[in-house]
């Protein structure tokens, strides 16, 4: 079977019409990932900051020869 002018055109136009589309569904993907990667990151940072909050109000509790608890100096008990 061949192909005339206007077939070969129509399949040139289906081939370009799917290429387009994949890769603006990768695209779309891709793009999809980082933003859920980036909210992971921001709920990383929240608990990161409660973390650290956590470890300064210890610090403020505890007895003076303990003052630092983050530190490897701090005495044993």
């Amino acid at each position: 079977m061949r192909l005339g002018v206007s077939g070969k055109v129509f399949l040139a136009y289906t081939v370009l019409l799917v290429a387009f589309t994949a890769n603006a569904t990768f695209t779309v993907l891709v793009i999809h990932r980082a933003r859920q990667g980036v909210v992971a990151n921001e709920a990383y940072l929240d608990l990161q900051g409660s973390v650290d909050a956590a470890w300064k109000s210890l610090n403020d509790f505890a007895p003076p020869a303990c003052r630092d608890i983050n530190s490897d100096s701090a005495p044993i008990r």
